[in-house]
C-alpha cells in the first residue's frame, strides 16, 4: 500500500465530497485501506481550517 502525500489525501477528500456529501465516518471508511486514522483527520481539519469543505457541501 502507498500512502499518498498530504496534498493528495486532501484532493481524495475533495473529489469524495464533490462526488456526494458525507460525514466523517464515511469518509474514514472510504479512505481507511489508503491512510492511516491520523492522516485522514489532519487533512480534513486542514480542509476545514481552509474552509474548503463548507465551500464545497453548500
Amino acid at each position: 500500500m502507498i500512502t499518498p502525500e498530504e496534498d493528495e489525501l486532501k484532493n481524495v477528500i475533495i473529489d469524495l465530497l464533490k462526488e456526494r456529501p458525507m460525514d466523517i465516518k464515511e469518509i474514514h471508511s472510504v479512505l481507511t485501506n489508503l491512510a492511516s486514522d491520523e492522516k485522514i483527520r489532519k487533512a480534513l481539519n486542514e480542509l476545514v481550517g481552509y474552509r474548503f469543505i463548507l465551500y464545497i457541501v453548500i
